[in-house]
């Protein structure tokens, strides 16, 4: 599968689950600590300016630079949950597959 296609019915899909999952409080504190630790391995990436080369999107990690941002976005994501806000959780998330949407549009489209 083209990595353009991947990316529609792979990772955005992914993303709206972990969403739903996230404003209907499934398995919340897990949740919670598997979005922290996605953020934080964002953070990583983005601090470190490592894999830029992604095999599964055919090459160069043209978002790289907004690894920051996304990382942001499940951290927060992670800490709204911890606090019981799974609302706020969910739509962080959805904000965040709507950028990556909105990013890969804007790159192939």
């Amino acid at each position: 599968m083209d990595p353009k296609t991947l990316f529609l019915v792979g990772c955005i899909p992914a993303r709206l689950a972990l969403a739903w999952a996230a404003s209907r409080n499934v398995m919340r504190p897990l949740l919670a600590y598997i979005l922290l630790a996605i953020g934080a391995g964002f953070s990583y990436l983005y601090l470190s300016n490592t894999r830029l080369v992604a095999r599964e999107a055919g090459g160069v990690t043209w978002w790289a630079p907004w690894r920051g941002f996304h990382a942001v976005l499940y951290l927060a994501a992670g800490f709204f949950l911890l606090i019981d806000r799974p609302y706020l959780a969910g739509r962080v998330l959805v904000s965040d597959a709507l950028l990556g949407l909105l990013l890969h549009v804007l790159r192939y489209y």
